[in-house]
């Protein structure tokens, strides 16, 4: 790692060389996710800081100093690289695919991010000049060091920020999720040892020994198998490059081999020894079952991803072209397992029945853009592949080698990743993947496009301020509604927690004000009118909860808590053939959900149909909690319509006793006692009637 200071020279000289320094800060900056490491208490919630916003408005005022800097060193200066096509055709169906979708303004999101990406591609292949080259990659190690360090530090139980989540023995530093952590750190562990044998420097070689030891133990604290996967990958990657690389890069490898083999022994002894339970006892992190859990095709590890490949495969073969949309795997994802999870339920296997990604991108690509997508975005990796390929070639030196091989292997860590989990969705791991990129192809390429124009040297000091004060104002002006809209929305998550209904809608009405397109938000809001309707002898709070459940379900929101409050609704309007079909959806998403199958069986059997597959429904749910009242209750009815009424009435009179245990169950005394009245006088029964049921809100269910 070079030094990073400022040199001393004319006072233009030392301008450039600042902005140059701060280029690189950017970098450093971008890496670290900066939203992910500061201000816990922004948004009362860290992790709902809206992090894609902040990369996209890095990227652009480090796009904004490279370019505006240009005109006072003698014109502006693009490298080109073949990685633009690509990139060009992944954005085109990105926007073909989100028009076509349920919810576009989602895929104007995407659209952007990629965008960034773009630009950070073209920032980190345009680099003026190749000295800036371990600059570069200093900012990006310095940024793993600091994270691994982090999940080392909250490993050993020292945390400094208020995280919400808890993930076990597994450290997740400041990115929120062992998952994500660990999909950052495994390319710049390769990278690490990349540079660590291109070193030559004795002191730099100790310290970027000691970084590669510590990313090592955060990699394997935070117990990510994929990213393990993909660092194995990524390094036979490197070593094919050194192995293929002559004389030169072979003894560049014997010259290490001591620390090489040091570097292999250390690992060894720390996967040993941290994982023994004679050593650390029931402390000792479980490797080996892990490892174990990813060959047993009975476990939870593959067949929770089996559920998920195989809903994208219907979603894929209802929208084979262009996808359902960008991000809406998640909002696809209930229907299309509904559609198997029965044959699942058999063989005892469970599953919950929202899931946001398929924990394998190239899935997820053709689920949401189609296969024109999926090849696109395929056409690109290749092309990343072979300009990585072509900068290990062209490699002057060994050492030059060994570092574009390192590059390369990063880029390779996480596409193996990809295949099992997210990481080209998570903004730390997606954005070093394309710094590498824009790296590779700096190398790789030797054309530079170069317009012959200069501007006075007064206007080319100048500008660079006016356009990154411009830049940083688009920017504020872009990003401010969004983060406006998520700090509305975790104001109105807390006012609904609370009971503070009429302020919970407030907030996500404001939340709403600035991101209309956000069906979760709209869901919020519609449930918070919904708790408000109870003071409201109106209806029109229910009407008001009824429209922003349909905009939830117009943008695509097909969760079944969605469809069961639908449902509800319609049945408070008396709209019963309306409840019953949107109750059938709920309880084909989630049937293992006694209530929903309760209510369609309710809804049945007040429209006198369907009533065997009601009378089973009430079974199911009576068997799932045999101490719930309503189930007993519901499927007493459904014998009366089948004209059972002896059973009915025994249903009926078996509720009475068990109304505590739901909240507020006295209140449903005067209702069930007219059923049970109803009933015993069908069956001419005068038996009678059982003991009062003691007052008591015992929440039960």
């Amino acid at each position: 790692m070079s030094d990073t200071s400022v040199p001393a020279g004319p006072a233009g000289s030392r301008w450039f060389a600042l902005l140059d320094e701060a280029g690189v800060r950017i970098l450093q900056g971008l890496a670290l996710g900066v939203a992910l490491v500061v201000a816990p208490g922004f948004l009362g919630n860290v992790v709902d800081l809206p992090k894609r916003l902040w990369v996209e408005g890095l990227v652009i005022l480090g796009w904004w100093v490279l370019v505006s800097a240009a005109p006072g060193r003698g014109g502006v200066a693009l490298k080109a690289t073949p990685l633009v096509a690509p990139f060009l055709g992944v954005l085109g169906v990105l926007v073909a695919s989100g028009a076509l979708s349920a919810n576009p303004g989602l895929a104007w999101e995407s659209a952007g991010l990629v965008l960034a990406w773009g630009g950070l591609v073209l920032f980190a292949a345009s680099l003026p000049d190749p000295a800036a080259r371990p600059r570069v990659a200093g900012a990006l190690l310095l940024a793993g060091g600091l994270e691994a360090v982090y999940g080392i530090l909250q490993y050993a139980g020292i945390d400094i920020l208020p995280w919400a989540s808890s993930w076990g023995s597994r450290c997740f530093g400041t990115i929120g999720n062992p998952v994500f952590f660990a999909e950052f750190l495994a390319p710049l562990f390769v990278l690490g040892v990349a540079l660590l044998v291109a070193e030559e420097d004795e002191e730099r070689k100790d310290l970027l020994g000691l970084l590669v030891l510590v990313e090592f133990l955060a990699l394997v604290f935070a117990q990510t198998r994929s990213a393990w996967l993909g660092s194995a990958a990524g390094l036979a990657v490197l070593a094919v490059a050194l192995a293929r690389g002559g004389s030169e890069a072979r003894a560049l490898v014997a010259r290490n081999r001591t620390w090489l083999m040091a570097l292999g022994g250390f690992a060894v002894a720390v996967v040993l020894t941290i994982s023994s339970s004679t050593v650390f006892g029931r402390n000792a992190l479980p490797l080996k079952d892990r490892v174990r859990d990813m060959f047993n095709m009975k476990g939870w590890t593959v067949q929770h991803r089996l559920v998920l490949w195989r809903a994208a495969g219907l979603i894929v073969r209802s929208s084979p072209v262009l996808g359902a949309g960008p991000e809406q795997f998640g909002s696809r994802f209930p229907l299309a397992q509904a559609t198997f999870r029965p044959a699942y339920a058999k063989k005892g296997f469970f599953f919950p029945p929202k899931e946001q990604r398929a924990h394998n991108d190239y899935v997820q690509w053709a689920a949401e853009v189609g296969v024109v997508g999926l090849g696109l975005m395929l056409w690109l990796f290749a092309v990343v592949g072979k300009v990585g390929w072509r900068a290990v070639e062209v490699a002057g030196t060994a050492q030059d080698r060994a570092c574009a091989g390192g590059l390369l292997g990063g880029c390779v860590v996480l596409a193996v990743d990809a295949a099992f989990n997210f990481p080209f969705r998570v903004i730390p791991a997606a954005a070093v993947f394309w710094l590498f990129a824009g790296l590779l192809a700096e190398r790789a390429s030797s054309r530079w496009w170069r317009p012959s124009w200069k501007l006075p040297a007064a206007a080319g000091r100048l500008l660079p301020v006016v356009a990154a004060a411009v830049a940083a104002v688009w920017i504020g002006w872009l990003a401010w509604p969004a983060i406006r809209a998520d700090r509305a929305q975790s104001a109105g998550d807390s006012f609904l927690g609370s009971g503070f209904y009429e302020r919970a809608m407030d907030a996500f009405e404001q939340s709403l004000a600035s991101r209309p397109h956000d069906a979760i938000v709209h869901y919020q809001f519609g449930l918070a009118c919904w708790n408000a309707a109870t003071f409201d002898w109106t209806g029109h709070t229910w009407d008001r909860a009824l429209v922003e459940f349909d905009e939830a379900l117009r943008l695509g929101l097909h969760d079944e808590l969605l469809y069961a409050r639908l449902a509800m609704l319609y049945e408070r309007k008396g709209k019963l053939a309306a409840a019953a079909r949107e109750g059938e959806l709920a309880a084909r998403i989630y049937p293992e959900q006694g209530d929903h199958l309760a209510n369609l069986a309710y809804w049945y059997a007040q429209r006198g149909r369907n009533l065997a597959e009601a009378l089973d429904l009430a079974d199911r749910a009576v068997a799932m909690t045999p101490r719930h009242p309503l189930y007993h209750w519901t499927r007493g009815l459904v014998l009366e319509q089948l004209e059972r009424t002896t059973e009915a009435l025994r249903e009926l009179r078996a509720a009475v006793p068990l109304l505590p245990n739901v909240l507020n169950g006295a209140a449903f005394r005067p209702d069930l006692d007219r059923d049970v009245a109803r009933v015993a006088a069908k069956a001419g029964d005068s038996a009678p009637r059982p003991a009062p049921v003691p007052s008591s809100d015992l929440r039960t269910f």
